[in-house]
């Protein structure tokens, strides 16, 4: 079934993007936005469209950006507020969440190891132990079953406590400088809450700052041809010039395009991992997570404990996380 072509008209949103009072533009972002997305946003353009077609959406789309993040401070405060259904809010507690203990955040840790063990029967477990994960670290088989475990799960659960401690799992992270956010915690991410199958943790390795509050999703084929390459390069680097934190996949194509066109443009950007922060996948792009990091513009997120390698299955998990941001580019 063939597209129809793309007739953007940027008159349709001038009237709406006119400068009114102190607080800048009229237009509520989220409804730019929308307006954007109606008009048809970049999904259906072709290879066949001119690429000053492109280059014009983009540049109206980053000049409101722009003026959104150039309000006074106050007037960005509210405009982060109004972004709010649009934008991927991924913040970090220390290693030691706010709202818990070590000692609480190290069962926590230890149970998200255990294989057969997800947000569902984590949240079995909560309930049945009140809430109260070292208890359910000190249950018998039993108990552990009435909670809602299956028998190989238990299993695993035993062999657990046989060769290793909640103590021991969370100095490992320590030692790495891994910090980690729960469902407890009140800067977890609040759009990924909002989902039956939210991971009970996150691990985080690198600085977020407020900035990553406004974020898109940019992702892509792994083979991608020389025309996606190069647009997804300009589009991710006037975005990254706007102030706008790119989140990506890090695997190889387009992701690796778009975390290293925000990196080359001194923007910020997130590479969400379907394995645990010890194991770098593609490892190809172990160089790519590394300046992530170390350059202080970005950040590595996961829910998969250490030592996780990057199955099949993960990835879908994965891809939930990297769309938060509602719309990928």
């Amino acid at each position: 079934m063939g597209m129809e072509v793309l007739r953007f008209e940027p008159q349709a949103l001038v009237s709406d993007c006119s400068p009114k009072g102190s607080d800048g533009l009229a237009i509520e972002p989220t409804t730019f936005l929308r307006k954007f997305i109606q008009l048809g946003g970049f999904a259906d353009l072709q290879p066949a469209h001119s690429i000053v077609t492109l280059t014009h959406i983009l540049l109206f789309f980053c000049s409101a950006l722009k003026a959104v993040m150039g309000f006074t401070r106050d007037a960005r405060a509210k405009a982060r507020t109004r972004l709010t259904p649009w934008t991927l809010h991924l913040r970090l507690s220390s290693v030691a969440s706010p709202s818990q203990s070590l000692d609480e955040l190290a069962y926590w840790i230890t149970f998200n190891r255990v294989s057969g063990i997800g947000p569902v029967s984590f949240k079995s477990l909560l309930e049945y132990f009140d809430n109260d994960l070292q208890a359910a670290w000190q249950a018998d088989t039993k108990e552990l079953a009435q909670a809602g475990l299956t028998q190989k799960t238990i299993e695993n659960v035993i062999t657990l406590r046989t060769t290793s401690t909640p103590q021991r799992e969370l100095e490992k992270l320590e030692k790495l400088r891994i910090r980690v956010t729960t469902w407890k915690d009140k800067n977890y991410p609040p759009l990924l809450r909002e989902i039956d199958d939210s991971p009970p943790v996150l691990y985080t390795y690198g600085k977020l700052t407020e900035a990553d509050q406004f974020a898109l999703a940019v992702v892509g084929t792994r083979n991608s041809t020389t025309y996606g390459r190069q647009v997804t390069e300009r589009i991710v680097t006037d975005l990254a010039k706007g102030q706008v934190t790119i989140v990506s996949g890090l695997a190889l194509g387009i992701d690796t395009i778009a975390h290293t066109a925000a990196l080359d443009a001194d923007g910020r950007t997130i590479a969400v991992l379907a394995s645990g922060l010890d194991i770098i996948y593609p490892p190809t792009n172990r160089g790519l997570a590394r300046r992530i990091v170390e350059s202080g513009q970005g950040v590595l997120i996961t829910e998969y404990p250490l030592g996780v390698k990057p199955d099949g299955g993960n990835f879908p998990a994965r891809n939930r996380t990297v769309n938060l941001s509602r719309r990928s580019v």
